[in-house]
């Protein structure tokens, strides 16, 4: 026997999974942005570094910059649909 019911588990999950804040689209996009700003950056001194060519590093860089930014805004948005999927779900236990 639980001393718990199933709308108290429940309750318990939706609050751990909640999160503080919600993000809206724009949020999402600005840390894209900013993310992809500092990894391309990363990239282009790595390829710099290794290949000593300031044109190929050149080449990469917008490249890189906007083919990651696309994928992690959208891994952003898949995960922060997923959360809230998680929070609506009725766990039992």
């Amino acid at each position: 026997m639980s001393l718990y019911t199933n709308a108290d588990v429940a309750q318990y999950y939706k609050n751990k999974y909640k999160s503080k804040y919600k993000m809206s689209k724009g949020e999402i996009a600005a840390k894209t942005i900013v993310l992809r700003v500092v990894s391309s950056l990363t990239t282009a001194g790595l390829v710099f570094l290794l290949t000593g060519s300031i044109g190929i590093s050149a080449a990469i860089f917008p490249i890189d910059f906007v083919i990651k930014m696309v994928l992690y805004y959208y891994y952003e948005f898949a995960w922060f649909k997923l959360r809230k999927k998680w929070t609506k779900k009725d766990i039992k236990p």
